[in-house]
């Protein structure tokens, strides 16, 4: 009798967890259900699918040239244009879905990837509920929806969705949890294969990642860890990134020898897309700002970069419970 109440109680903890995950999913998917489609900064992702479809039933793969694009002259945009998004939305072109439709499945599916990754990589640190408030957090990001309401960046939504499953591979691997590796490679793989920019930008930030997970994970028993112990984590770690390199290899590498066929250099670094000229003010991020403008120069905006009120307090938490501890007892 009391296991069958135990078992009950936990199903519906478990019931429960899955509507809210759920209710996630809907809160900032629900503009999709419309028939129509709103207004974006960057609606070109049709057309992508469009020719990412053509050339794959053309034989192409990888695909490199959009036959169509270019004012009619053809380009080599999945040559370097991160692909994968646009891969699986050929697919669910191909299923029969018109393209609107396939461009909001694309967006139901990186808010499902994201939530689902963020949960995992909460329970890993603070059970089952920890898991919820991560997935909510990730998930209702203001700058995911920047990105689905006004930038219509579906490459960096998806880039976005694979975040939260690095993270929790490197604490598995941390952890001595070989499963933690294959995570790893897919979220990686995934990002390299998604979005160039927030590859060039996050896999630093998950180099420090790592380096804090293992101070955390050693400061919890210093003396329970052998260099053999430090050389299999090291080990499970750097052939986890090799690994999505390789099985990325067939974009990254011509996408960054082939660059200076293009003018990626006189781009990046002039006139209004000179990144020097881009930097964020502090204000910027804690600034609940919302507008459907561009990037700027200067402090005033004309979109949102607010991290979020949930976002800010999960970072202070972060940087009070788990961080600041590590220092005080150095």
């Amino acid at each position: 009798m009391w296991q069958f109440l135990r078992q009950l109680k936990a199903n519906t903890e478990v019931n429960l967890i899955h509507f809210c995950l759920g209710l996630l999913i809907l809160a900032t998917c629900w503009s999709l259900l419309r028939p129509e489609f709103f207004r974006v900064h960057d609606f070109t992702q049709a057309a992508r699918i469009s020719e990412m479809t053509r050339a794959l039933s053309e034989g192409h793969f990888p695909v490199r040239w959009s036959q169509n694009l270019g004012y009619g002259y053809g380009m080599p945009l999945f040559n370097f244009y991160a692909p994968l998004p646009y891969y699986i939305g050929a697919l669910i072109y191909s299923l029969g879905f018109d393209v609107v439709w396939s461009i909001k499945l694309l967006y139901l599916l990186a808010a499902i990837l994201t939530a689902a990754g963020a949960f995992q990589l909460g329970k890993a640190w603070y059970g089952r509920w920890g898991g919820v408030l991560t997935a909510a957090a990730f998930t209702l990001a203001p700058y995911r929806a920047v990105n689905l309401f006004v930038r219509g960046a579906l490459s960096e939504a998806w880039a976005m969705a694979f975040l939260p499953l690095i993270i929790w591979g490197l604490t598995l691997v941390i952890r001595a949890d070989k499963s933690g590796w294959k995570w790893l490679v897919i979220g990686l793989t995934g990002l390299f294969l998604s979005h160039n920019i927030t590859t060039l930008l996050f896999l630093p930030i998950s180099g420090l990642i790592g380096i804090g997970l293992v101070i955390i994970e050693w400061r919890k028993k210093p003396q329970g860890w052998s260099w053999q112990d430090w050389g299999l984590r090291f080990w499970w770690l750097l052939s986890g990134y090799l690994i999505a390199i390789l099985l990325a290899a067939f974009y990254l590498f011509p996408a960054f020898f082939e660059k200076d066929f293009t003018k990626f250099a006189s781009t990046i670094f002039s006139g209004y897309f000179d990144y020097h000229l881009h930097f964020l003010y502090l204000r910027q991020l804690i600034t609940p700002y919302w507008g459907y403008g561009g990037r700027g120069w200067g402090p005033e905006e004309g979109i949102l970069f607010f991290l979020g009120f949930g976002e800010l307090l999960g970072l202070f938490f972060i940087v009070f419970v788990e961080i600041w501890p590590l220092f005080q007892s150095i």
